[in-house]
């Protein structure tokens, strides 16, 4: 029986926020540093560093996705569209606002 780690549990579980993407990514980096420095497998190091780019890789991604959508909705809608928090930008922007929000 293999371990599951949260990481790949959540990824399974729901889509995450390019927010989520990057606290997985800091977890990982955290985990392969920890492996590093006591010398233990290079493999899981090495799959931790490889977990860690790809969460980097698609929150950039999610991200601009998100940006995109929010300049098609204000140029299909004009400069006073109000319906930004019915769209993914908008829990995108939610759960930015949280991680940023623990880590004052």
């Amino acid at each position: 029986m293999s371990e599951t780690t949260s990481t790949e549990t959540a990824v399974r579980a729901q889509p995450m926020s390019a927010a989520e993407h990057c606290a997985a990514a800091e977890n990982e980096f955290t985990r392969a540093q920890q492996l590093y420095e006591s010398g233990e497998s290079d493999v899981e190091y090495r799959r931790r560093m490889e977990w860690a780019s790809m969460h980097l890789r698609i929150a950039e991604v999610v991200t601009g996705g998100a940006s995109l959508a929010i300049e098609y909705a204000v140029a299909k809608e004009g400069p006073a569209y109000r319906g930004v928090g019915h769209t993914d930008a908008g829990r995108e922007a939610w759960a930015w606002t949280e991680l940023l929000g623990r880590a004052r």
